[in-house]
């Protein structure tokens, strides 16, 4: 399983602490500023009660460009590339999540 990860620009990452919409990042992405990142080679995984796969990859993907832990880890799988933040999208099959302030929202 493969989760394409697509990097938000400054001003959307500015806009997504404060606001809880996806609206602006459907406008964004539609209208091509997003950044591809690459995609990271996932584990198949399987949903939990209340919780998605798509979410579960995200998590994943998340902690992996975010932990210092997993530096190591990291830089195979993902290599130099920013860590995922607020306003950053993540592509599992056709279920796309936008990283929110605190969690993630479905696009």
């Amino acid at each position: 399983m493969f989760a394409s990860l697509y990097l938000a620009p400054r001003s959307i990452q500015a806009d997504m602490y404060f606001e809880h919409s996806t609206d602006k990042v459907r406008e964004a992405f539609d209208n091509l500023e997003y950044t591809f990142g690459g995609q990271i080679e996932v584990e198949d995984m399987v949903a939990e009660a209340d919780y998605s796969v798509a979410e579960m990859v995200a998590d994943y993907v998340f902690d992996l460009t975010n932990n210092p832990y997993r530096q190591e880890e990291r830089e195979m799988k993902y290599g130099r590339g920013r860590s995922v933040s607020v306003g950053d999208v993540i592509r599992v099959g056709d279920t796309m999540l936008v990283c929110m302030s605190c969690g993630w929202e479905q696009m």
